[in-house]
């Protein structure tokens, strides 16, 4: 009975420690004052996960150092761009007409969260 309560404990401490993981923690921010930035996608998560720019085009260069199957695609549904990034290569995402705005994006399982907002020139 006593390895049950503990085992229960143990199982609902991970759960909580992955919510405030993937969801609390304060994203890093960047803001672009050029037209190309690097993400780098490791430990579970996209960095910088939250970019700020006024540019209507960016390139965007994915560096992939996660070999987990979720960090494998990005997507920008609002964008319609879905994207296989290699594994240890620079992919380039090229985002054009970009309007004013906040686009999401994420993994394929949306584990990996990140943001681009565009603000007017």
């Amino acid at each position: 009975m006593i390895n049950v309560i503990l085992f229960n404990s143990i199982a609902a401490l991970l759960i909580i420690l992955i919510i405030v993981w993937f969801w609390l923690i304060k994203s890093k921010s960047t803001q672009v004052q050029v037209d190309e930035i690097t993400v780098y996608v490791k430990d579970s998560a996209y960095s910088p996960n939250r970019i700020e720019t006024s540019h209507s085009k960016l390139t965007i260069n994915f560096i992939r150092e996660d070999a987990s199957p979720c960090s494998e695609y990005v997507l920008f549904e609002e964008l319609n761009v879905h994207e296989q990034l290699p594994l240890n290569k620079p992919h380039k995402i090229t985002l054009t007409n970009l309007k004013s705005g906040n686009y999401r994006f994420t993994c394929q399982m949306g584990m990996y969260q990140g943001e681009l907002i565009v603000t007017n020139q």
